[in-house]
Order: C-alpha cells, then structure tokens, then sequence
C-alpha cells in the first residue's frame, strides 16, 4: 500500500498521475521479460518437436508402406467380407462351447460331482501320496479279510 499526503491537489494529482504512468510502464517491462523468456524457452524446444514430428512422419510412411495391402483391401471393399467370416468364426467357436458345456453336464450327472467337484478328485488321485495312502488302506481291508475268516466277531 502507498499513502502519499498532500495538501495541494494540483500535487496530489501530479503525483499519483506520475505513479501510476511509472507503475505501467514497470509492469510492461515485467511482461516483456516473461515473454522474451517464454519465447526463449519454446525456441530452446523447438528443435526437438521438430524433430520429433519428423520421426511421427516417418513412421506413419512406413506404416503406410507396410500396411498398404490392407488399406486398399479395406478400400475396395474387403472388410465386410472379413466381418462376415469372423461372425462365422464366433458361432462356430460358440456352437463348440455349448457342445464341450453340455458334454460337462453330463459327465456331472454321470458322477455325481460338480465340475468343482470332480476337478478336485482328478488332483486327489494324481497325487501319489493319496495314492500310496490308498492302496495302504486296501492293502488294510484285505488283511483284516483274511483274518475275520480265522478269527470270531468277538476278535476283529
């Protein structure tokens, strides 16, 4: 905050008329500089996007290039014939899914078991620790067989 005093208003108005033409002309210098810096620094870059538009150019030539076939099979018409044949693809691939689900099913009801279910009894007897667990139970079974035909009710 400025305060200037004066008792003289022809002063006063000199004055303030001084300051504030001072205060403008500070304030475009203020602006000036920034600019010149902000022109300073996008030319600094400059050389860099350029470069970087050259690069963008270059590849969007070689994907042209590389791609022309497909570009022109589009243009002359292609495309609907390659949406059809990938529809065609998708019923067919739904049509298998719908035949692997219900093959699914059945096997479901044909053992009793979930999916989950069934999945989990396929690790169990692939493990071979359950396995060796089994056939020790068996191999149990059969003992105590062969011993209930010599041995009374009274004396598993």
């Amino acid at each position: 905050m400025v305060i200037y005093k004066t008792t003289d208003e022809s002063e006063g108005l000199i004055v303030t008329t001084a300051l504030m033409e001072e205060m403008v002309e500070r304030s475009r210098e203020i602006n000036i500089t920034l600019w010149r810096l902000v022109i300073d620094e996008i030319n600094k870059r400059l050389p860099a996007v350029l470069e970087e538009i050259r690069a963008a150019e270059q590849d969007l030539e070689q994907f042209i290039r590389r791609e022309q076939t497909a570009l022109l099979a589009i243009e002359a018409g292609q495309l609907p014939g390659s949406i059809v044949s990938s529809q065609q693809q998708q019923r067919q691939i739904q049509l298998q899914l719908e035949g692997i689900e219900a093959q699914m099913q059945s096997l479901s009801e044909q053992l009793g078991l979930t999916p989950e279910e069934a999945y989990a009894s396929a690790a169990l007897s692939a493990d071979p620790i359950i396995a060796d667990l089994r056939a020790r139970f068996y191999q149990t079974e059969t003992q105590m067989q062969l011993m209930s035909q010599d041995l009374r009710p009274d004396h598993p």
